[in-house]
C-alpha cells in the first residue's frame, strides 16, 4: 500500500482528514463509555440481599406456577 505525505496535500484536504480524524476520536470516546445505569445480572446477583435477611417461606413455593423455577 503506498504511503502519502500528508503536507503534499492541499490545505483543505488536510483539514478534511483531521476533522475526520478528531470525529473519530470522538466517537470512539463515547463508545468507551460504560453503561452506568444498566446492571448486568451478575452484578445484580452480587448486590442483592441474601435470602436469609428476606426472610422467604420456601413451603409456599406450591402456591407459585408450574412454569416458574426455582
Amino acid at each position: 500500500m503506498p504511503t502519502i505525505d500528508l503536507l503534499a496535500l492541499p490545505p483543505i484536504a488536510q483539514q478534511e482528514l483531521l476533522d475526520f480524524y478528531q470525529f473519530l476520536i470522538e466517537k470512539n470516546k463515547t463508545a468507551e463509555k460504560p453503561k452506568a445505569n444498566k446492571l448486568d445480572f451478575k452484578t445484580f446477583l452480587l448486590n442483592s440481599p441474601k435470602c436469609e435477611e428476606l426472610e422467604i417461606e420456601f413451603e409456599r413455593q406450591r402456591d407459585y406456577p408450574r412454569d416458574i423455577a426455582f
